[in-house]
């Protein structure tokens, strides 16, 4: 029973989106089914509940050629889960979404400034251990990306090498150049730890990158460190 109960969620879910976007879909095809309503209840954790769709109105489970079929949406709403149909792809979405496929941001090229390294060169010490980063970047001066508000944000890791002899806090700040708005700023020392690298950059078209360091005062100096960031990856705003 377990095993009908599991597969007819998952064949109950393609039947009952399919209904709900076929005319959205080049290849659906109709096919007819016998099926039987039987009372068939429903008791999510140990509750009762009526499965009910996106209005409101009740729907009815039923079986078919032996295999219970459960209205999905109804059915995860009750467990606490969202249902996303996204009908470009014909794919059904439960719970969280599947990450977007991230873009590497050496792919990038500046209008200004240091370019992204991604070969073997960008190997470099850190704590006595040699890292091997899918890219990475010096932000010695002032670097500009054009990324035309395609991008929700930008992720990575600053860290400030082994080789880098003095003992100021390296930084670096992250501002979108059309309206001077400081999105981010990330700060480093040598022989500490990577720290996290994560930007907003929705409705952002140009991205200024700038390195320098922090004053006695706390404040961001604009000027030459010796920081990297690595392992930079853009993620796409996905288009519905």
């Amino acid at each position: 029973m377990k095993k009908d109960f599991v597969k007819g969620i998952a064949v109950g879910c393609a039947l009952s989106m399919a209904i709900g976007g076929a005319s959205a879909l080049a290849d659906t095809y109709r096919k007819f089914l016998e099926v039987a309503y039987t009372d068939i209840k429903v008791v999510v954790n140990g509750k009762p509940t009526t499965p009910r769709d996106s209005d409101g109105t009740p729907v009815k489970p039923f079986i078919s050629s032996g295999t219970t079929y459960l209205p999905v949406r109804s059915i995860s709403n009750a467990l606490g889960q969202n249902v996303d149909w996204d009908s470009d792809t014909s794919t059904i979405y439960i719970g969280d979404k599947l990450e977007t496929d991230k873009v590497n941001m050496a792919k990038i090229e500046p209008v200004e400034g240091t370019h992204i390294l991604n070969d073997s060169s960008a190997k470099f010490p850190l704590r006595q251990v040699t890292i091997v980063p899918d890219n990475r970047f010096a932000p010695y001066s002032s670097t500009l990306f054009i990324l035309d508000g395609k991008y929700s944000s930008l992720e990575g890791l600053f860290a400030v090498p082994d080789r880098d002899n003095d003992d100021d806090i390296n930084a670096v700040q992250f501002i979108n150049e059309d309206t001077d708005e400081v999105l981010a700023t990330v700060s480093n020392k040598r022989l500490e730890k990577a720290v996290d690298v994560k930007v907003n950059l929705i409705g952002v078209d140009k991205l200024r990158v700038k390195a320098g360091r922090i004053s006695d005062d706390n404040n961001f100096e604009f000027g030459y460190n010796g920081g990297y960031l690595y392992n930079l990856y853009l993620t796409p705003i996905t288009q519905k």
